[in-house]
């Protein structure tokens, strides 16, 4: 297991939340008027489930693992944003 994934699945795990699919891909150049490709999907499993949320979504994504370690930081209240689900 790499270093960055286990920052991941600490910061996960400080929340309360368990990764089920943790996925990299190196980023590459996105097709045209698009950005980059790649990068880091995270699918949460929340042991407080948010409205509106359905289990193996990937909902923490970055290009980076400092990208990703910041939206897990806003764990559940970027559950809701991305979902639309009341808090």
């Amino acid at each position: 297991m790499s270093r960055q994934r286990e920052r991941i699945e600490r910061a996960l795990r400080e929340k309360g939340y368990t990764a089920t699919r943790i996925h990299w891909e190196p980023v590459s150049a996105g097709a045209e008027k698009c950005g980059p490709d790649g990068g880091w999907f995270i699918a949460v499993d929340p042991l407080a489930p948010v409205k509106g949320v359905a289990g193996g979504e990937d909902c923490v994504v970055g290009l980076n693992v400092d990208d990703v370690l910041a939206d897990i930081a806003r764990l559940p209240s970027l559950l809701a944003e991305l979902h639309g689900a009341a808090r």
